[in-house]
């Protein structure tokens, strides 16, 4: 990956899938859970998908599994990167291979563009967002309706 890369992808998905990922979405998955591949859960066959596109631009082949979590309509986040929580914790900084969000619906939206590298990105339905990992990013204030999956592939385990 370059790097500042930042890829913008738009109607990646089918009507028909987009309409099975809804019906699938874990509501309550608002804080980051990690799964190993091949494992099962409500949003796991999204999850897989998102990552299957990302994987057409980027290498992740030595990915172990991924963190996942839902937005819906949540209050952004100040500046951040994503990146191992615990192990920040205890004074190690370490990053996922990619940060990858997917918006699943956005209705009557009004602000909400993600800012990464100073770089704003709309938020649109069935837009795939991926970056660089250790990029700051932030999302800006908005109203209306914006439910994003944020899908976090890691080649090593997370700190415990």
């Amino acid at each position: 990956m370059e790097k500042d890369m930042i890829i913008v992808l738009d109607n990646i998905f089918m009507p028909n899938q987009v309409k099975v990922f809804r019906e699938a979405l874990t509501p309550s998955m608002q804080e980051p859970s990690f799964f190993k591949y091949g494992a099962t859960h409500t949003s796991s066959r999204m999850c897989n998908r998102i990552l299957e596109k990302a994987h057409e631009h980027i290498d992740l082949t030595k990915s172990i599994g991924y963190e996942y979590w839902t937005q819906q309509n949540t209050k952004p986040a100040g500046r951040h990167q994503d990146k191992d929580e615990k192990a920040f914790s205890k004074g190690i900084t370490r990053f996922p291979m990619c940060s990858i969000v997917y918006y699943l619906t956005v209705d009557s939206l009004v602000g909400g563009e993600l800012v990464v590298n100073d770089v704003e990105i709309s938020a649109v339905p069935n837009r795939l967002v991926i970056f660089k990992p250790g990029l700051e990013h932030f999302v800006r204030p908005f109203a209306g309706n914006r439910v994003s999956i944020a899908v976090n592939p890691w080649d090593t385990k997370l700190y415990k």
